[in-house]
């Protein structure tokens, strides 16, 4: 329907993202879609996968950004939880599991803090601190 609309390539676009945002198929739409595509004239048939290509690129930069900033996120919190291990020794669980928890922000200041702590009690103290 889209290409048969003639819209210009930003509104294209614009129908496009909100289509792949928020109508995700199932494999089985999926498969019918590929038939009903099938059926499709070739000069249209053209005009829809170049608006499918255009999906799936930003779907893939969107996944590799999102990817991206998770392994930092898990990065930082692995390398925090060792430097704690290494000066503190080995963490309580339910205190590693509350440090996995913390968002960026609260991470880093922990990262600063932690090379004062002399005992997992002071993690424990500067965990209770941070939510008053």
């Amino acid at each position: 329907m889209l290409a048969t609309l003639k819209l210009d390539p930003a509104k294209s676009t614009l129908i496009g993202a909100f289509m792949a945002n928020y109508l995700k198929l199932t494999s089985r739409e999926t498969a019918v879609y590929n038939r009903m595509l099938e059926s499709v004239a070739p000069k249209e048939r053209k005009v829809v996968m170049q608006l499918t290509n255009e999906w799936i690129e930003q779907g893939v930069k969107q996944g590799v950004k999102q990817g991206v900033q998770q392994g930092r996120q898990d990065g930082a919190r692995s390398v925090i939880l060792r430097q704690l291990q290494k000066r503190l020794g080995t963490l309580p669980l339910k205190l590693a599991k509350e440090i996995s928890r913390l968002d960026d922000a609260e991470l880093y200041s922990l990262g600063d803090a932690l090379f004062d702590f002399a005992s997992s009690a002071d993690v424990r103290r500067w965990l209770a601190q941070r939510d008053k």
